[in-house]
């Protein structure tokens, strides 16, 4: 999947990222609906997020944290217990055409 990054920025940013849970066989989805978000996963959000419905997860596509080997990803875990955030794909964007470059 490949959202469009809320935020101010004048260059649209785009985050690509694999349907399937880290580690897991959950599906990951984008919620756009904040009360949604409220509601299923008593989180207050400010913008949509990644979540994992069966396994309670939830990921802020805004934040970026650090794996164990040092790496900075996109998807910092902001609600429940996960190994690590989404497998990032890379998207470069061409005129109108969003393409995925690379798996990371």
């Amino acid at each position: 999947m490949v959202i469009h990054l809320p935020g101010p920025s004048a260059e649209p940013s785009f985050w690509g990222f694999a349907l399937t849970n880290p580690l897991s066989r959950c599906q990951l989805q984008y919620v756009t609906d904040l009360s949604a978000l409220s509601l299923r996963f008593a989180i207050p959000a400010a913008h949509p997020m990644v979540v994992s419905d069966c396994d309670g997860i939830v990921y802020d596509p805004l934040k970026m944290t650090t794996l164990p080997n040092g790496s900075w990803v996109r998807g910092e875990i902001v609600r429940g217990v996960g190994i690590r955030p989404p497998i990032a794909i890379q998207v470069e964007v061409r005129g109108r055409d969003v393409i995925a470059k690379q798996m990371e």
